[in-house]
């Protein structure tokens, strides 16, 4: 994702699993200034939507877009 915030505390990392799925979970919290993020808990032959949010003492911002990905076999 691109860091378009400058005051950002951190960001939330989203995700749900299934085309058209919207029940998404956070499944991890990095710090400032990251525009990345790995995910190693995922099942084979899945797809999987993500999202991201910068956070700080004042709140969460909107969501990015979604982003969508589908494991190999």
């Amino acid at each position: 994702w691109t860091d378009n915030s400058n005051n950002e505390t951190g960001f939330r990392i989203e995700r749900c699993r299934n085309a058209g799925c919207t029940n998404f979970a956070q499944i991890a919290q990095v710090g400032s200034d990251a525009t990345t993020f790995a995910d190693t808990s995922v099942n084979k032959n899945t797809t999987y939507n993500y999202r991201v949010r910068a956070f700080n003492a004042a709140g969460n911002s909107a969501y990015s877009n979604t982003a969508s990905a589908r494991t190999p076999k």
